[in-house]
């Protein structure tokens, strides 16, 4: 539970995956006899989640219902020329 507490603030979803995340992590150490297992594993998902969101695997906007780019002119002409080969 300390594990969940931690995380209360990010995005639900994380929050959510924090009770089996801190199970297994808690199980991992117990097995290990180390926190060093877990705190490795830790910090290299969250260090290449990092790596993927500033690599572009996730926009900002990834939210937002399809009906809502309707007649939304300008920002298509922007992303596409931010992502044209030939601009």
């Amino acid at each position: 539970m300390p594990f969940t507490l931690v995380h209360v603030g990010k995005p639900a979803l994380e929050v959510l995956l924090t009770i089996p995340g801190g199970l297994l992590f808690g199980a991992l150490a117990l097995r290990g006899r180390s926190m060093l297992g877990p705190f490795l594993l830790h910090w290299t998902l969250a260090a290449s989640v990092d790596v993927w969101v500033n690599l572009g695997g996730l926009r900002a906007d990834w939210r937002r219902p399809a009906e809502q780019y309707q007649g939304d002119r300008r920002e298509d002409s922007q992303i596409k020329r931010r992502y044209d080969v030939g601009v």
